[in-house]
């Protein structure tokens, strides 16, 4: 009994680059379901959300964003946003929803050719 095995590893030289694409896509649309759980009063906090250099990670230019983000001014917990459905942590609000999650799952499926 003889077998023949055709080894195509052309394919495999673009594997780093589609993970890549895709993971762009995926944190690309967390920012994007994250917007509705950022504290709004001015829209200045939302609206500095951009994709780091490489795309691996969101950014706030907001000199106040670590605070917000953490729930912590000079020491003491904020206990009230002004717009209903905020909070502090707004990561883990979507990491919680699964339908969200499933958004950002497609979006790297998508990305990265799957």
């Amino acid at each position: 009994m003889a077998f023949n095995v055709d080894l195509n590893l052309s394919e495999f030289n673009k594997v780093p680059d589609r993970f890549n694409n895709g993971e762009k896509l995926a944190v690309n649309q967390a920012m994007t379901e994250m917007q509705q759980f950022v504290p709004k009063r001015s829209n200045a906090l939302r609206q500095s959300a951009t994709l780091n250099v490489s795309g691996h990670s969101v950014v706030y230019h907001t000199p106040y964003a670590k605070a917000q983000f953490y729930g912590m001014i000079n020491g003491h917990k904020v206990k009230h946003y002004t717009t209903p459905g905020t909070s502090r942590r707004w990561d883990l609000r979507v990491k919680g929803d699964s339908q969200k999650m499933g958004n950002i799952e497609h979006a790297f499926i998508e990305g990265s050719k799957l």
